[in-house]
C-alpha cells in the first residue's frame, strides 16, 4: 500500500490526506538532508587548503593563478611535488 501510494504524487502537487503529507513530509527531509550531506562533502573536498598559506606566508595567488583555483602555478607545482614544501623554490626571474 505505501509504495503503491508514493508512486501517485507528482512534482510540485502537495497530496491531500494527513498520511500523505506525513510522506510527502519525510521525503522533503531526507531530500535536504542528502543535499546538505553532499555539499558538507563537496567543501571538504577543496584542492589546496588554507593552512598551506599560512604555513608558508604565501597568497593563495603565489600557487595558484587569479581566479583559477584548480590550476597551479610553477611554485605550486614544486610545493605539490615535494612534499607540500617551498623549501629550495627559486622563482623564475621575470624579465
Amino acid at each position: 500500500m505505501l509504495l503503491r501510494h508514493l508512486g501517485t504524487i507528482r512534482l510540485g502537487e502537495f497530496p491531500t490526506s494527513s498520511y500523505s503529507r506525513e510522506v510527502h513530509f519525510v521525503k522533503l527531509i531526507q531530500a535536504t538532508i542528502l543535499v546538505a550531506a553532499a555539499a558538507l562533502f563537496a567543501v571538504t573536498l577543496s584542492h589546496g587548503k588554507a593552512e598551506y598559506g599560512k604555513k608558508e606566508g604565501k597568497a593563495c595567488t603565489f600557487c595558484h593563478p587569479a581566479g583559477k583555483f584548480k590550476e597551479l602555478t610553477d611554485a605550486g607545482k614544486y610545493y605539490k611535488d615535494h612534499n607540500h614544501s617551498l623549501e629550495g623554490y627559486k622563482a623564475a626571474e621575470t624579465k
